[in-house]
């Protein structure tokens, strides 16, 4: 939904092809789409399947309750530290 969609209807129609034939289930996800697509959104908002936003956001909330104190906002999630900042950096979190 957050793609700003440069190409013409032929290239459009080209990614829904992709999609559909990668995916076995009911449901087009991220993990169809094409890398090339993915790689040509990154350095923007990240593309995060369901699982990753729920991910992302349950970082951010905890990160809101303790705010200056990553080693507890780590151990209330139940990862370490080093674990914390590769989420943080991987959905484009900051500490407060």
């Amino acid at each position: 939904m957050d793609y700003p969609f440069p190409g013409n209807i032929r290239e459009l129609e080209n990614i829904i092809e992709y999609s559909f034939i990668s995916c076995k289930g009911t449901t087009i996800g991220l993990e169809h789409l094409s890398r090339d697509l993915l790689e040509s959104h990154r350095g923007k908002r990240p593309l995060l399947s369901t699982a990753e936003q729920e991910e992302a956001d349950k970082i951010k909330a905890i990160l809101e309750r303790h705010p200056h104190n990553q080693p507890e906002a780590a151990r209330v999630l139940g990862m370490s530290r080093t674990t914390l900042w590769r989420k943080m950096k991987k959905y484009g979190l900051k500490a407060r």
